[in-house]
């Protein structure tokens, strides 16, 4: 009997695929909900789940989320046990488990899809997911938003970071996409058989970014540029994080959209552990009306913790300001921009304890 995965449905079939394990779980949840709450009904969502772990009761909760009775919408689980020996060997850091490392081998794994779009456990979908998974890939490999991170200030952080992509032969290591939300042609991992250098350039390297920059060091050249409203980063960065020397092209990018299609909450500072970054609220609204949300809850700082984090930020925020109008030109737009992070974050926090009341 054949085990070979195939397309839950014969037409208008939306593959999409999440990573987690049991930690995670919860947090798909979230995802789920705003996947579900923005879906189509003209289109059939099959939703496939890296499993690294997942306990049947978490597998019930994330079931319930779909539409009971729903004709549009399949939720599968891959066992990722018997690959979890070799992955669990590379290297992850942080907030990270094997299961980043997960999406490398989607090309052996769903040999009857030609393509899926790939998405992490830290992001709200907040436009229907099948408008971005029918973008043309012909001639590309993925398609994504470009890295935020590539703006950062901090010189460290940036040197060690582009000369272990350097390295590698890339020519551009700034030109890089984030890995989080991916469209991905996996007939053409296929063709060329691309697989096995993802992993060889996995084993053999220990680098910042994980899986990200193992897929853009394969993928050079050869990756679609998508419009940033799928993927937006910007908000989770303090903005006085990035270079005063940002181009006017690459601003763009880090405004704020009139309207999001996927919002992801990059980095270690989660929502569910910190309220107070920004569009934070707008997470715990959907996980308001999640079943995992009593655990989430649970998890997430004190209302007592989260008032004195209030009351610092409001500080900060009059303290910037003051430096603000003091300071000279060369500084004045620094403490501007670390006035107005202060004052989104008390307003965040402000928000949040209103929706968890």
């Amino acid at each position: 009997m054949s085990t070979a995965i195939i397309p839950a449905f014969t037409e208008r079939n939306i593959p999409v695929v999440f990573s987690a394990d049991e930690t995670y779980a919860p947090y798909l949840g979230v995802t789920l909900q705003s996947l579900v709450e923005h879906a189509s009904s003209e289109f059939n969502y099959d939703i496939l789940i890296l499993d690294g772990g997942i306990l049947p009761e978490m597998k019930r909760t994330l079931a319930s989320i779909l539409p009971s009775g729903s004709q549009h919408f399949s939720l599968r689980y891959i066992d990722m046990q018997k690959y979890r020996e070799e992955l669990d060997k590379l290297f992850v850091d942080r907030h990270l488990s094997s299961a980043t490392y997960y999406r490398l081998i989607l090309s052996s794994l769903l040999e009857d899809y030609d393509s899926v779009l790939y998405l992490d456990c830290d992001l709200l979908v907040m436009d229907d997911p099948a408008l971005l998974y029918r973008c043309d890939l012909e001639g590309y490999l993925v398609a994504g938003v470009k890295e935020i991170a590539t703006y950062w200030i901090d010189p460290s952080w940036h040197q060690e970071w582009h000369q272990s992509i350097v390295e590698q032969g890339v020519e551009n290591p700034l030109h890089s996409f984030n890995a989080g939300v991916l469209l991905m042609n996996l007939k053409a991992f296929r063709e060329i058989k691309l697989e096995r250098r993802l992993l060889d350039l996995a084993r053999n390297n220990r680098f910042i970014q994980h899986d990200q920059d193992v897929l853009n060091i394969a993928c050079e050249n050869r990756w679609q540029l998508l419009p940033g409203e799928w993927n937006y980063q910007y908000h989770q960065c303090a903005p006085y994080e990035f270079s005063e020397e940002t181009s006017r092209q690459e601003q763009t990018i880090m405004d704020e959209p009139a309207s999001y299609r996927i919002v992801h909450y990059i980095r270690d500072q989660k929502p569910w552990s910190h309220p107070d970054k920004p569009l934070a609220p707008l997470w715990w609204e959907y996980a308001r009306r999640n079943p995992f949300y009593a655990v989430l809850r649970a998890g997430a700082p004190a209302r007592g913790v989260l008032r004195g984090r209030w009351f610092v930020h409001g500080i900060a925020a009059g303290v910037a300001g003051l430096c603000a109008k003091v300071s000279p030109p060369s500084l004045r737009r620094r403490f501007s921009r670390k006035a107005e992070y202060s004052r989104k974050a008390a307003r965040s926090l402000r928000a949040f304890l209103a929706i968890t009341r």
